[in-house]
């Protein structure tokens, strides 16, 4: 019973490393392409 209990302890240990492992890239960034100089302009505002 102890043997189950410490391999389900790893598990969740080692879980939890890889998991913040991965949460350490940078941020997202989200850009938004309009065209501003022609008749478009208008439509999709400033």
């Amino acid at each position: 019973m102890k043997l189950k209990t410490l391999v389900a302890a790893m598990a969740v240990g080692l879980g939890t490393f890889s998991a913040t492992a991965q949460t350490q890239t940078g941020p997202v960034k989200i850009g938004f392409i309009t065209d501003m100089s022609s008749l478009y302009a208008d439509i999709d505002g400033p």
